[in-house]
């Protein structure tokens, strides 16, 4: 502290301080905008007093969580993590919009619905399309799961629980950049605390003005309407001149464009459903003759084709779509990331020069086996499928994602494994990693050996629930695994 006033010390908290001045100094202008004049309000000024608070306090979340969020993800330098984040701050404010909509408007159909949340959608795809490889990996990863909390508003009776889920999804990434980090390159925490703040932050908002879900305006307008008004283009200038005439002897100008052709209409299932349930669906087919059947007529055995009936000419097959092109094997070492990928069937895939400071990602291999000689840094599995890694140790940490039927054996040591989206993994652990911290996340069918009390004995096989049953006890929650004896 200095002369009484605590000193700001990371490029968050500024970034939020000057967020708040700037919606201080907006409103502001705007209070003083709608003040001047002769008799009534102007349009700003009047727009502004019609946002409703639960607007305006999403107004402050954007001012104080996620400006910061933005900031504290650009300060890193990562031109791929920017155009996400970019993303991201589109994906809020399309919401901010949406919400506005809501309290202006009666809750639509659900038919409705999709087009009013498209904008948003299609930002939060974008948002999960940027998470690429590479040293912001789990960033970028984060963010992907962490925007989902945005869905929010399709959820009822009680959608704070699920923005809830989607900080942890986030946190599943963001814990691992603070082991990396910290103590290390405080902007990497500032970003996991910053966007974690946001998250939860949202969890308030929606706590305070939407617990039992999103609020509609039951007195409002369409909301369709309303959503498409901010978007309708500007009427032309009433100064604007005629365009000129033609030239003397020129030749004449065309004709106005016609309206354009009318979309063709989608196939309307409603019919089909209508005659289905009307019982008799058979009424209307064509009642087969005895002189129609083979077994009643011998002369029609004869013929290869139903008297009455035309063979249709069959028209050319469309070409086949070409397949995709597989992606060339590739084993090879990037600085310090050895890259192992689209390898099948190969049982011998040895890496036998490494150092502590190498990481390993493994990625779409079926049917093969890796092993993995000295101690490196962390290893990686993505969409892999009946594959097997040996290693010997690692200093950070094992990770596999989407993946099926893997098998994992350590033969030194292990600090940490992280498991997520996986079905069917068997892990062997050996004496010296049996302190290993194991995470695992929408996890099937998850083994874990041991060895058994003397080198003799068999492995010990122990069974990781991943079902559970959770039960209200005095008002409480409680959650146990679900046991099948």
């Amino acid at each position: 502290e200095y002369m009484g006033e605590k000193v700001l010390t990371s490029m968050s908290d500024l970034a939020a301080v000057v967020s708040r001045l700037e919606a201080v100094a907006t409103r502001l202008e705007k209070v003083a905008g709608g003040s001047g004049g002769s008799g009534g309000h102007s349009a700003s000024s009047h727009a502004a007093e019609d946002v409703p608070a639960s607007v305006a306090a999403y107004d402050e979340l954007l001012h104080s969580s996620l400006a910061p969020m933005l900031a504290a993800a650009r300060a890193l330098g990562d031109d791929d993590l920017t155009k996400q984040v970019a993303h991201v701050e589109a994906a809020f404010k399309h919401q901010r919009h949406f919400l506005l909509v809501a309290s202006k408007s009666k809750q639509p159909a659900a038919t409705a619905l999709p087009k009013l949340l498209k904008p948003t959608q299609d930002e939060i795809m974008q948002v999960d399309a940027g998470a690429k490889r590479g040293d912001f990996f789990n960033h970028m990863k984060g963010l992907a799961d962490g925007v989902n909390c945005l869905g929010w508003v399709t959820i009822t009776p009680a959608p704070v629980p699920f923005i809830t889920e989607t900080c942890g999804s986030f946190l599943f990434y963001g814990n691992k950049i603070l082991r990396e980090f910290k103590g290390k390159d405080e902007k990497h925490v500032e970003f996991v605390n910053a966007t974690k703040n946001l998250i939860t932050n949202l969890g308030d908002f929606v706590k305070e003005h939407h617990r039992a879900g999103l609020t509609w305006n039951p007195n409002g307008g369409d909301a369709l309407a309303f959503s498409a008004a901010p978007a309708a283009p500007a009427a032309p200038s009433a100064g604007a001149p005629p365009p000129p005439p033609p030239a003397a002897g020129g030749p004449p100008p065309p004709p106005p464009a016609g309206p354009p052709a009318p979309a063709a209409a989608a196939p309307d299932p409603s019919a089909l459903f209508s005659a289905i349930n009307q019982g008799n669906v058979t009424s209307g087919l064509k009642k087969v003759t005895d002189d129609m059947k083979t077994h009643k007529n011998p002369s029609l055995r004869a013929g290869a084709v139903v008297p009455g009936t035309v063979a249709k000419e069959s028209s050319a097959p469309a070409p086949a779509a070409a397949p995709a092109a597989a992606k060339p094997p590739r084993k090879q070492l990037e600085g310090t990331k050895w890259w192992i990928e689209n390898i099948k069937g190969d049982s011998d895939i040895v890496l036998a020069e490494t150092n502590p400071k190498q990481s390993i990602f493994i990625s779409n291999l079926t049917d093969s086996v890796v092993k993995v000689s000295g101690k490196v840094n962390q290893i990686t599995l993505d969409k892999c499928s009946k594959t097997g890694v040996v290693f010997d140790s690692v200093v950070s940490s094992v990770e596999v994602v989407n993946s099926n039927r893997i098998q994992l054996q350590c033969t030194g040591f292990m600090p940490s494994l992280n498991v997520d989206k996986v079905n069917d993994i068997k892990i062997y652990l050996n004496p010296n990693c049996m302190d290993v911290s194991i995470t695992n996340s929408l996890v099937s069918d998850l083994n874990i050996y041991t060895p058994g009390a003397t080198p003799d004995d068999d492995l010990v096989e122990h069974f990781i629930p991943y079902q559970f049953q959770t039960k209200f006890v005095n008002g409480a929650p409680v959650t146990e695994p679900v046991r099948h004896e």
